[in-house]
């Protein structure tokens, strides 16, 4: 019989102590969010709208570029649930693929505006220096402007639709999570384990990438769920205002400018994109919450 080296063993204890803890931090993180009801409520709400969203070719009752012109601004009924539009569409199929749009432009500008921040938040905060006070004053410079003012000034360079809004809305929120992340960086740089790994000889790319981007993954999960929000938030405003999305395609934006004509008149029109906006951002918002109870230590300590 063969008997494995004591390192093996060693070895073998140390990853299954590490798989064990890895678990028991799972379990504890589960427990802890299944307490919060509210954000126990925003990620149900959140997981059915983005089931709609993913499947909504199967879901839309009706074709929502379908042009109808016989039934035009017709009220909710059997046949039409929540009415029709000025074309004729079937509006929950609108809606629906609405709520489409706006969560792909809210989770993808979100995604861009993170990447650019953590990588000039890394750079500025560790490097420090002329680096640092370059970057910053960069930064303050597209911090100094309204995000709306700045997001349609763009947009009227570069033109209007979905990738453009994706782009600029993205490059809008890039001093927002830069400057959060050099913050960070800042108060963990000083650290031991940081200090540590400097004498040890690692590399600065390594030292940000392994040890302090870690350290901060956590608040910037939070960070970037309620980013989500104010991403979609933006869009529909530059879609309101025609800068954003185009047509056919549609966005609560869209659906909300569509309705002004008749907002008298025909009240659903712009009552069911602003409760899709309303549900939309609140479950974002709620999930946030939730996710920054849990995961912040003093949030933790406030709650034991």
């Amino acid at each position: 019989m063969i008997s494995k080296p004591a390192g093996a063993r060693l070895d073998d204890d140390t990853s299954g102590m590490a798989a064990a803890g890895s678990q028991s931090e799972w379990r504890l993180f589960i427990r802890r969010f299944g307490k919060n009801r509210a954000a126990l409520i925003g990620l149900g709400l959140l997981v059915i709208m983005v089931i709609i969203a993913v499947f909504a070719p199967l879901i839309s009752p009706e074709d929502p570029y379908a042009t109808d012109l016989l039934q035009t601004l017709q009220g909710p009924s059997r046949e039409h649930r929540l009415g029709t539009d000025q074309l004729g569409h079937d509006y929950l199929s609108v809606l629906i693929y609405a709520s489409r749009v706006s969560i792909l432009v809210g989770l993808l500008s979100t995604l861009l505006g993170l990447v650019g921040g953590v990588l000039f938040g890394l750079i500025s905060g560790y490097i420090g220096g002329l680096v640092d006070t370059v970057i910053s004053r960069i930064l303050d410079i597209v911090w100094a402007f309204p995000g709306l003012l700045l997001a349609m000034a763009l947009m009227a360079v570069l033109g209007k639709g979905m990738t453009n809004v994706i782009l600029v809305l993205g490059v809008v929120s890039i001093p927002r999570f830069a400057r959060f992340v050099r913050g960070s960086v800042l108060a963990l740089k000083e650290r031991e384990f940081v200090l540590a790994a400097i004498a040890a000889g690692a590399r600065p790319s390594k030292i940000m990438i392994s040890h302090i981007l870690p350290n901060i993954a956590g608040p910037l999960v939070v960070f970037s769920t309620l980013g989500v929000g104010g991403a979609i938030l933006q869009e529909a405003s530059l879609s309101f205002l025609g800068v954003g999305i185009q047509p056919p395609m549609t966005s609560f934006g869209i659906m909300l400018s569509a309705a002004r004509t008749y907002l008298f008149s025909h009240q659903y029109l712009s009552l069911a994109p602003g409760v899709g906006i309303t549900m939309l951002v609140l479950a974002f918002n709620l999930v946030g919450d939730g996710l920054r109870d849990v995961l912040d230590p003093k949030m933790r300590r406030m709650g034991a």
